[in-house]
């Protein structure tokens, strides 16, 4: 299984953000946080037009497993849980591939979130013994392929899907980057 440490990111002096698993921040923030993503990072993210509850629904039913999880950026202490970011994470043992999909709320985006996301779950997926790190995109989602080239990522044509590229990294044996405790510092906008 991999740990979650409780990465914690720090976003200048007023926001300190909590990396939890879906069930410890709770089905309502879950539905809250895809009700407020627009629609367009809501398609670009399901890659599909969905009902929220369906999306939900579908989220909410991946419980915690070796294999597959799925996990929340939050802030911690608020009066209501308000999630920020959502990572969800599946290892195929067969490949020893980790396959990602990520969304950040549309008030959050371009703030380091996905980056830091993606560089702890890089770790994880290299002490799980993964070789790959990968994911799919439109290929008009100019920010997930920002964020692709900036990490090191090759953009290669889908197999099945002209409108997808997939995003794919090869971890190989390194040493794992410690983000354990990442902190990054961002100017508020």
């Amino acid at each position: 299984m991999i740990p979650i440490p409780g990465l914690s990111l720090r976003f200048g002096e007023d926001h300190r953000l909590t990396l939890r698993t879906a069930a410890a921040v709770g089905v309502d923030a879950f539905r809250d946080y895809f009700k407020s993503l627009s629609d367009t990072s809501r398609f670009c993210r399901f890659l599909t037009p969905a009902s929220i509850a369906s999306l939900v629904e579908a989220s909410a039913a991946t419980k915690w497993r070796a294999d597959r999880f799925v996990l929340l950026l939050h802030e911690p202490g608020a009066a209501r849980q308000v999630v920020i970011a959502e990572l969800n994470c599946g290892y195929q043992g067969s490949t020893n591939a980790m396959e990602f999909a990520l969304s950040v709320s549309d008030a959050w985006q371009g703030r380091g979130i996905g980056q830091a996301l993606v560089r702890w779950l890089e770790g994880r997926a290299r002490e799980r013994g993964a070789v790959c790190l990968y994911g799919d995109t439109f290929r008009s989602n100019g920010a997930a392929l920002a964020l692709a080239r900036k990490l090191e990522f090759l953009t290669l044509n889908h197999h099945a899907d002209w409108q997808l590229v997939r995003c794919e990294k090869m971890i190989g044996k390194a040493e794992p980057y410690d983000l354990g405790a990442i902190i990054v510092d961002c100017d508020d906008k």
